[in-house]
């Protein structure tokens, strides 16, 4: 090879470098009603992403919507990106639009304060340690086209008990998605009409697999959103409490009180 050709050839090298270095640096984040997106360069749709500093984290209930405006240019959310909200141990519950098709990586790693998720019946899979380590994590009801769940999802949320799908197809699973989870504690509920497509490994490996009623769904979705009202409780000095902190005692809510034992 000549020294024209091998010149050539290293600025074109160069040149695509180039072009990939700035094609990474004009992605766009930006945030609007306290909620930060990530917008591509070149796409016509945005993911809900992490704030700007290692400080900023998201608390309470967040409800995302199905399309955000930026500059003049309306965007539909399609996806919830990698470790968007991890860590955010203050988090206690989070609205998933219809839309969105897929939830990064460790997106929900650690959201201690988290009790039941809801996703749309769009979301097709989601992705490694997605909700691990959400130790208050009780409920979680999937829509009707769910195709995969990535490795260690559910990794060390010790507290499970209910999964409700609506998928007539189990979804295929990574590995050690139910690592240190006691899978027995937890019941699935699945469709009445797929109800035998779920006696097979690894499903079967559960203890308790249920019919799915239009009852048990409706009754699912009312305790979600009990879950995303509730109230925050307060000590009587005027201290937030925690979920942990609040479990027993008298409890005062739209000023009457409840003995809760």
């Amino acid at each position: 090879m000549n020294n024209r050709h091998l010149s050539g050839r290293l600025i074109l090298t160069f040149a695509l470098l180039a072009a990939s270095m700035f094609a990474q640096a004009i992605d766009i984040k930006f945030m609007v009603d306290g909620i930060f997106y990530k917008l591509e360069e070149g796409k016509t749709t945005v993911s809900v992403t992490f704030g700007t500093e290692d400080n900023v984290k998201y608390s309470g209930d967040v409800v995302i919507p199905s399309t955000v405006t930026y500059e003049g240019q309306t965007y539909d959310v399609t996806a919830i990106s990698g470790w968007a909200f991890d860590r955010c141990d203050e988090l206690t519950s989070v609205s998933i639009p219809e839309g969105v098709v897929s939830i990064g990586e460790w997106a929900f790693n650690s959201c201690t304060m988290l009790r039941s998720i809801k996703t749309p019946n769009s979301l097709e899979g989601i992705g490694p340690k997605v909700f691990s380590e959400c130790t208050s994590l009780a409920t979680v009801f999937f829509g009707s086209s769910l195709t995969g769940i990535d490795a260690e999802a559910f990794y060390n949320c010790t507290n499970l008990s209910d999964f409700y799908f609506l998928t007539l197809t189990p979804p295929s699973l990574g590995s050690r998605v139910f690592n240190r989870v006691k899978t027995e504690q937890i019941t699935l509920h699945v469709p009445e009409e797929s109800f035998d497509n779920w006696n097979i490994s690894p499903w079967n490996g559960f203890k308790k697999i249920v019919a799915l009623t239009e009852d048990d769904i409706n009754t699912a979705i009312i305790d979600i959103q009990r879950d995303t009202q509730k109230a925050d409780c307060y000590d009587l000095n005027g201290r937030r409490m925690s979920d942990a902190q609040r479990l027993k005692g008298i409890r005062i809510t739209e000023g009457k009180a409840m003995l809760v034992k």
